[in-house]
């Protein structure tokens, strides 16, 4: 579009050059902003299409939430993560859990969290497939001993092979964890995540202060919340969840972006 554009230009402003003196001014400008109203209400069209398209073959953006979690307080922001980015028009949204590496049956019989965990077994296992289809992959686990849970760095390790091919550059990435106290590590876990999709080669989506709920809930990096404050055992308060949200929400939206940069590209 931009050659033709181009071609279209460079013989108008020949043939203007050709004409009278007092009438060339006029005729280039007129010629100049009927091109560039045509071009753009072409381009309207061909975006609208497009996302019309996207929706009837199914290609609208696809978000894919991955979390790990037995006491069930990360399961639960990954829902809320959910949640918003299918405020997204158009987004398609799938939660998934992490491979365990303890015996299942061990866990679900744990009086602890035991229940909390089986909540979690609901969610299927991603698979690498799940990983190379979606746009946004949003990752979140617990924190242990200040950084991301084993489950959660032996998927990501997992992720070797496709990312050597490439796969996952340009991807957008956001990251959400849950700790016990409130100093116990979760921005390091946030970071952690962070640092591992920069090295995929994805396009993370921090949450910054971006929307009024960060100011009171989550931080900058990412989604979290505090399972126990003042020595009491807690779920994820509103905010935590509401904060989580607009992660996924902002997250969806990015990726959106970086989905229709691509497709201009090919217009």
């Amino acid at each position: 579009m931009q050659e033709n554009m181009a071609a279209a230009f460079r013989f108008h402003a020949t043939e203007c050059t050709r004409a009278e003196p007092e009438i060339h001014s006029r005729r280039y400008v007129l010629f100049y902003f009927s091109l560039h109203y045509s071009l753009r209400q072409t381009l309207n069209e061909r975006l609208a299409q497009t996302a019309l398209d996207d929706v009837e073959d199914g290609s609208a953006i696809r978000v894919l939430v991955v979390f790990h979690s037995w006491s069930g307080n990360t399961l639960s922001l990954a829902q809320a993560v959910a949640g918003g980015a299918r405020c997204e028009s158009g987004a398609t949204v799938s939660i998934r859990r992490v491979a365990e590496i303890r015996n299942e049956h061990e866990l679900l019989s744990d009086r602890r969290f035991g229940q909390q965990f089986a909540a979690a077994c609901a969610y299927p296992v991603v698979t690498a497939d799940e990983v190379l289809d979606a746009d946004v992959v949003i990752l979140g686990c617990p924190t242990r001993m200040g950084t991301l849970s084993a489950e959660m760095k032996r998927f990501i390790d997992g992720l070797g092979p496709i990312w050597s091919d490439g796969a996952l550059a340009n991807k957008v990435g956001a990251a959400f964890t849950t700790a016990s106290t409130p100093h116990g590590g979760q921005e390091m876990t946030l970071l952690s995540l962070v640092v591992a999709m920069s090295h995929l080669g994805m396009i993370v989506a921090c949450p910054g202060y971006t929307a009024g709920i960060f100011e009171i809930a989550g931080s900058p990096y990412g989604a979290s919340s505090t399972s126990k404050v003042d020595g009491i055992r807690t779920r994820p308060r509103p905010a935590d969840l509401a904060a989580a949200a607009a992660l996924g929400e902002r997250s969806a939206c990015v990726g959106r972006w970086v989905r229709r940069g691509r497709q201009m590209e090919r217009l």
